[in-house]
């Protein structure tokens, strides 16, 4: 679904003019995955309790992946460019904010005793709230978004033959497919390589420096690619990851491991700035071509990634 809905969603949002429609639908369909699972884990057990959970997951994958690429337009269509990259840096910010408050979440509900369907319940609740505000924020995007007379959609193929989407959707896919090769594997490096005892926690605690360092680099960086331009900000967080990265190869300290991951935020913060889900289609496609088609093919590519992780979940 991650591979094949967003372009057709978005494809389909561009021929209507529509957005918050399918905003609205993804919400409800993930509502009911989320009450799905819920019940899975609530009341049922064994092989059953396991498909039941499986549909819910993939319901859930439905309502996100069928609401990414309108979702993704919002802010071309809102915000004028000149504003993309602190408004980028905006979002960056609170996304990273989001996964922070998750996992504290997630701990206190475990930590109060509380059955483990209420934590389906409590992302329903933080899911809805905030789709509510964007829902009422954007009422009037629908009619920003209907298709001028006679624009046409370039083909795959005229699509990738245009230089920045190329390098963009590359690069792009380059990046995720290395952090998804790296990420499932940290509990193991904690373990046999920081010989960390608890190796879950200290994971954790390392993830968690990435995205604190994260939130304070990400509203910077996009304020600052809007006055330098994308490069030299996207320049300069790469060489900062790949120094953490090649650094944290050759440590055997777990308080340095953690210093370079803070370095390795810092880097990460700003990505969003120029590779969010709006910024390389809108605004680097000069074409006519409907931005939302567009972001939605390259977010398929990207989001079908993470497939790796939730199966390593399931088969560790």
């Amino acid at each position: 679904m991650a591979l094949v809905l967003p372009p057709i969603v978005g494809a389909q949002s561009d021929r209507t003019g529509q957005r918050l429609p399918y905003l609205r639908w993804g919400l409800a369909v993930n509502l009911l995955g989320l009450a799905v699972m819920g019940g899975a884990v609530a009341w049922l057990q064994g092989m059953i309790g396991f498909w039941v959970l499986v549909l819910g997951f993939l319901l859930v994958q439905f309502g996100n992946n069928y609401a990414t690429a309108p979702y993704s337009a919002l802010i071309p269509q809102l915000v004028p460019v000149e504003q993309r990259g602190r408004y980028s840096g905006v979002m960056a910010t609170l996304q990273a904010t989001g996964q922070l408050l998750a996992a504290a979440a997630a701990f206190a509900v475990a930590a109060a005793g509380l059955p483990p369907a209420a934590n389906y319940g409590l992302i329903a609740l933080v899911l809805t709230l905030p789709a509510l505000v964007t829902l009422r924020g954007a009422a009037g995007v629908d009619q920003a978004a209907l298709p001028t007379p006679g624009q046409r959609t370039m083909s795959l193929r005229e699509l990738f033959a245009y230089g920045p989407f190329f390098w963009v959707f590359w690069t792009r896919v380059l990046f995720a497919l290395g952090q998804y090769s790296v990420q499932p594997f940290l509990n193991y490096y904690n373990r046999d390589v920081l010989r960390q005892s608890d190796a879950e926690q200290s994971t954790s605690i390392m993830l968690a420096a990435i995205i604190v360092a994260s939130i304070v680099s990400a509203f910077v960086g996009g304020k600052l690619s809007d006055r330098t331009g994308r490069k030299p900000v996207i320049y300069l967080a790469g060489a900062m990851m790949a120094v953490a990265a090649v650094l944290l190869i050759v440590t055997g300290d777990y308080l340095l491991a953690l210093g370079l991951a803070l370095l390795f935020g810092l880097g990460f913060g700003p990505l969003p700035a120029w590779t969010g889900r709006w910024g390389p289609t809108r605004c680097r496609l000069s074409s006519p071509t409907p931005a939302t088609w567009a972001s939605g093919m390259w977010l398929s590519w990207l989001r079908s990634l993470s497939v790796c992780r939730w199966a390593h979940c399931w088969t560790r």
